[in-house]
Parts: C-alpha cells; sequence; structure tokens
C-alpha cells in the first residue's frame, strides 16, 4: 500500500450510500496547478466519513491524504483481474491559488550541459563498455 497525497478541486460526489453502519460515498477532483491535470475518483469509507464530509462543497480545492491500494479477483470463468483504489483517510483545506494559463510557457530553469566531459569515476576507463 502506497501512501499519497493528492491537491484537488472537487468536481462532484457521489450520494452517501449507507447500510447499517457503513457509510461510503466517492470523490471526483482534479489535479490542481499541474500542467496535465488528472482526473481522480477516490473513495471515502465509514471511519474516515465524518472529516471528509465537512470539507465537501463544489469547486472546493483539498488537500487529500489517500492509501492506493490494490487487489486481484479471478471471476468464475478463472480470468484474473486487478482492481486499484483511492482511500481517502484525511483532508485539509487549501488556500485557493490561481491556476496557471492552459498555453502558459514551460519555464525550463535546468543549467545548461557542459561541454566539458565529466571525469572518470573510480579511474574507469573512458571508452564506452560495448
Amino acid at each position: 500500500m502506497a501512501l499519497i497525497t493528492l491537491n484537488v478541486n472537487i468536481n462532484t460526489w457521489s450520494p452517501e450510500i449507507v447500510k447499517g453502519e457503513y457509510r461510503h460515498i466517492e470523490l471526483e477532483c482534479t489535479e490542481v496547478n499541474s500542467q496535465y491535470p488528472q482526473t481522480y475518483k477516490v473513495q471515502v469509507r465509514s471511519q474516515n466519513y465524518d472529516k471528509v464530509n465537512q470539507h465537501l462543497k463544489q469547486n472546493a480545492v483539498l488537500s487529500l491524504k489517500c492509501n492506493l491500494s490494490g487487489r486481484n479477483w479471478t471471476n468464475p470463468e478463472g480470468k484474473t483481474m486487478n482492481f486499484i483504489g483511492l482511500d481517502c483517510f484525511g483532508v485539509a483545506e487549501q488556500p485557493a491559488q490561481s491556476a496557471p494559463p492552459v498555453n502558459a510557457p514551460v519555464v525550463n530553469n535546468t543549467p545548461a550541459p557542459s561541454n566539458t566531459p565529466a571525469p572518470p569515476a573510480n579511474n574507469a576507463p573512458l571508452d564506452p563498455p560495448f
């Protein structure tokens, strides 16, 4: 299981599903401040429902802490399928930030490569190994 923090804009969420003590909603959200924003579906389950529900409003910018989990399932025909899910366990509101314009130029701050070759490491030969 991997821990992920997503800074997202909440687009929509599903109606609450209640089965006894179990509560569940699914959020559809889009990354903010990304050159290529991705859209995700994130699950919120019983024990974390109240923490997240109080922050839900259309276009809210939130920082979601999620577990990336997966599992295999074999259908009756014997084909194994893999399911991956994002399960939210924490949330924090983010201050409103202006997104960069869609066609904004990308600024490359990496220094230009030097024409001087790097010295060989550990007295290694200068010839390539092939």
